[in-house]
């Protein structure tokens, strides 16, 4: 063998030229890089839209306007079922109706006024008062809706 011979073999494949390997390796290692760019170059030409936060549920602590969010429609579902024991669950779901109903950004005027009510009763521990906005709920009175 003499010299270019033995600077063209592997040493640890005499079949196959190393010039083969280094030139596999370049080419896996371009395309590569330019895998890398387009992803790089393509990310900085999307642009960015802006996706007011009124309309994501709980984004920001902004709730969708009108709607309850889940924890707080599940504990107005069960004051809603038939035979319901209204004081028993307002008093045991007291601070989760305070917290998504004081949340809840309603849409009409009347919703806001139950919901004041509603609040101040809970807060007050003025169940009375609480169980007839229950009542104006049940009644439809007043629509609510899921986030």
């Amino acid at each position: 063998m003499n010299e270019l011979d033995r600077g063209t073999m592997s040493a640890t494949n005499p079949s196959r030229p190393t010039w083969r390997r280094a030139g596999t390796m370049i080419a896996v290692l371009a395309f590569a890089a330019l895998g890398v760019g387009a992803c790089s170059s393509s990310a900085s030409t999307v642009p960015s839209i802006a996706i007011p936060s009124d309309i994501l549920p709980g984004a920001s602590g902004s709730p969708v306007a009108g709607c309850v969010d889940a924890t707080t429609m599940a504990v107005i579902d069960q004051l809603r079922a038939p035979g319901a024991d209204v004081p028993a669950l307002l008093a045991s779901n007291k601070d989760v109706l305070i917290t998504g109903l004081t949340t809840l950004q309603p849409a009409d005027a009347a919703t806001t006024t139950w919901r004041d009510t509603l609040v101040k009763a809970l807060q007050d521990g003025d169940m009375t008062t609480a169980a007839t906005q229950v009542d104006a709920l049940v009644s439809g009175g007043v629509s609510l809706s899921a986030c």
